[in-house]
C-alpha cells in the first residue's frame, strides 16, 4: 500500500518474478517460521509470538501452520534475481 489522496491508500499490484514461489507469505517469512519451528524446535504458539517480536508481524496460529506447509516448496531452490556481475 502506498499513500494516495489525503487520508486514503492505493493498493499497488505487481507481477512476481518467474520462478518465485507463490504463497501466503514471502519466502523469507516462510524460512523464518521453518527456522523457528525446525532448528529452534519452538511450538506453533511460540512461533506466532516470535514472529511478532522479530518482524512485527501480527499472525495467527493458522498462518504459522500454513507457512509450515509452504516451507518445503519455498526452500527447495533459491530464487535467482538476475545476472551476477562478472569481475573485470
Amino acid at each position: 500500500m502506498r499513500p494516495g489522496p489525503p487520508g486514503l491508500f492505493v493498493r499497488s499490484i505487481a507481477e512476481l518474478p518467474v520462478g518465485l514461489p507463490r504463497g501466503t507469505f514471502a519466502p523469507g517469512v516462510v524460512a523464518t517460521v521453518a527456522a523457528l519451528m525446525g532448528a529452534s524446535r519452538l511450538s506453533q504458539c511460540v512461533a506466532v509470538d516470535q514472529l511478532g517480536d522479530l518482524a512485527s508481524l501480527s499472525t495467527s496460529l493458522e498462518s504459522v501452520i500454513r507457512c509450515q506447509r509452504e516451507a518445503p516448496s519455498a526452500l527447495t531452490a533459491p530464487h535467482h534475481r538476475g545476472p551476477v556481475a562478472q569481475p573485470a
